[in-house]
């Protein structure tokens, strides 16, 4: 799947298969009926106070809802937790704010905050306050991460400040990255914050267990709070993503499922070719390489359904053979585009098979030649060239079937028979 403005198409993937694939995966919660670690590092998962819910996508059973009390799903210490660069990334619907001494609200959190080995994701207001922790406001609230000591430290709080602020019962999707020097913070796409560390301070490590929508080594003083909301998704990664690969997490867009196949016929035969996805309202747009690069198809009487999820290929030509077809599918949010399919197109008789047969005679001819189909058929009868193109076409029948080429030079000729539905080939030399 990817995500398209008009019609320039990025090279992307989905979540879990394609973009950011396993790469450096640590853990994977997608909250699919169940609160495990799905990316196979087995981290044992152990919920409380979870309450199952509908997801992003409005399914039930998507996603689990966390009461800011004391909900969360948490997992013991493994060393792979022990990260130096990170992605944490969320899909989240937030419900409601805590107003304790500082606000933070926690979505995942490991260790003790600013210590070594900690790391967080979370939302607070102050950075619109000058880390004024006493001061609350719901409408300036922003995300913000932590890599042990390093960050901002209060003297640089205001520069994790981003618009538009936070707002409730509205879904996110929020990566954090750490790449060792500086964070990032995105938002539904859109880079809202790049902070490089000024405090000089190091990440480090531990040995302490992990929580989402809850931060264990917290609760104690009461800082920071928990979530209270949705979550449908959290992914930790042990590097920091690239942009196109954070752009490209949680891609709900779907994506080309049924790709066009190779296609071998005789020159001005009939084909197609046929693209299937799950991209939703989707529309079509056909594309050929005819060996310099792709670009878009239009209608004409060799190529129709150009917009359409079935291309139809109408007399190919010797010309044509080796062109690439594939298809761009896009709705108004996102695309995906499907693979290459190659055309050959030869002048030979054996890729057409039937149980009728076509006979030519004389073969070879210089003026007349009379064309019969083993069951007296009336059919169409054409001659193309070697380039391709059309230069007779007749009927025969059993009773009339003597046909003039005297007119037509010297060479190689396919002879091509249309009785019905069917296409009988063969070849004639023309002397």
């Amino acid at each position: 799947m990817k995500k398209i403005a008009l019609f320039a198409l990025s090279a992307v993937c989905s979540i879990g298969a394609f973009a950011q694939g396993g790469v450096g995966l640590i853990a994977h919660w997608n909250m699919n009926g169940s609160f495990n670690d799905v990316s196979g590092n087995a981290h044992v998962s152990r919920a409380v106070n979870v309450t199952p819910a509908a997801g992003r996508t409005g399914a039930p059973n998507t996603a689990y809802y966390f009461n800011g009390i004391n909900s969360m799903i948490s997992t013991p210490y493994v060393a792979d937790l022990s990260l130096t660069n990170y992605s944490i990334c969320a899909i989240i619907k937030i419900k409601g704010y805590n107003s304790g001494l500082c606000q933070a609200n926690t979505v995942v959190g490991r260790g003790f905050l600013q210590q070594p080995g900690a790391y967080t994701l979370q939302f607070n207001d102050n950075p619109n306050d000058g880390n004024d922790c006493a001061a609350f406001d719901t409408t300036k609230q922003v995300f913000q991460a932590n890599a042990g000591a390093t960050g901002s430290g209060s003297a640089g709080v205001a520069m994790w400040d981003y618009a538009p602020r936070i707002v409730s019962d509205a879904w996110y999707k929020v990566v954090a990255t750490w790449d060792g020097t500086k964070y990032k913070i995105w938002v539904n796409d859109t880079l809202k914050t790049t902070l490089v560390s000024i405090t000089g301070g190091a990440f480090g490590t531990s040995t302490d267990s992990l929580a989402i929508g809850f931060h264990p080594f917290g609760a104690g003083t009461g800082y920071p709070f928990p979530f209270k909301g949705i979550i449908d998704d959290v992914k930790i990664y042990n590097r920091a993503l690239h942009d196109s690969e954070v752009i490209e997490y949680g891609d709900t867009c779907g994506y080309v499922t049924g790709h066009p196949t190779n296609k071998s016929i005789v020159v001005g035969a009939n084909t197609k070719y046929f693209v299937m996805s799950t991209i939703g309202a989707a529309s079509y747009r056909w594309q050929v390489d005819t060996g310099t690069g792709y670009y878009y198809l239009t209608s004409s009487s060799v190529y129709s359904g150009v917009n359409a999820d079935t291309l139809r290929v109408t007399g190919a030509t010797a010309g044509m053979s080796g062109n690439r077809y594939r298809c761009a599918v896009f709705n108004e949010f996102c695309s995906d585009t499907s693979a290459g399919a190659l055309l050959t197109a030869t002048l030979g008789v054996n890729d057409f098979q039937s149980a009728r047969q076509v006979t030519v005679i004389p073969n070879p001819a210089t003026d007349y030649i009379s064309v019969r189909i083993s069951d007296g058929a009336v059919g169409r009868v054409q001659l193309l060239n070697s380039l391709g193109q059309i230069v007779l076409d007749d009927k025969t029948s059993r009773t009339n079937d003597r046909i003039s080429i005297g007119y037509l030079p010297a060479g190689i000729y396919i002879c091509r028979v249309t009785s019905g539905e069917e296409i009988y080939i063969s070849r004639l030399i023309k002397n």
